[in-house]
């Protein structure tokens, strides 16, 4: 059993610049503690959106705690008869960790993730983030493998 933190760029549901528009782009993150992390772009931050996202990469037998933070789209996730395990730190109020229950994981690989893009790219439109997402969650989720089998992933 593992635990697993969703998470979205921001304070909850934050955005990446996107200087087509001048609005954000709204970006969602799962990761399992000491595991891969998953990311993609989203349209809507609304509840079925958001809950829809989690159910699909959590698997319900194999997690036995999801943190999220106090964002009211992922409110459901502990409701109802496919319930998931899951805990809210309410950083509005001054929350970050309460036992095992935080959202730092997600966190990290936002900043990684944010630091990346504007450290080298500069900016980068919503045609082309999800593109970044995935080049960065592989490299995330790759540097966490050994190194032998990080030469094996090369050559492929």
């Amino acid at each position: 059993m593992s635990s697993l933190a969703c998470g979205y760029e921001g304070r909850c549901l934050g955005s990446f610049p996107d200087l087509t528009s001048k609005k954000g782009i709204s970006v969602i993150g799962a990761i399992a503690r000491k595991g891969m992390v998953v990311a993609k772009v989203i349209e809507n931050t609304d509840t079925p959106t958001l809950d829809k996202f989690v159910r699909r990469v959590v698997d319900k037998d194999k997690v036995e705690l999801i943190a999220t933070d106090e964002h009211s789209g992922c409110r459901l996730l502990g409701e109802g008869p496919d319930a998931l395990p899951h805990e809210v730190v309410t950083h509005r109020t001054g929350e970050y960790v309460r036992g095992i229950v935080h959202t730092q994981n997600i966190e990290n690989f936002w900043s990684l993730l944010k630091r990346g893009i504007i450290g080298s790219y500069h900016h980068v439109s919503k045609a082309y983030l999800p593109l970044y997402m995935n080049e960065f969650s592989w490299r995330f989720n790759i540097g966490r493998t050994r190194y032998v089998r990080r030469l094996d992933y090369d050559v492929r």
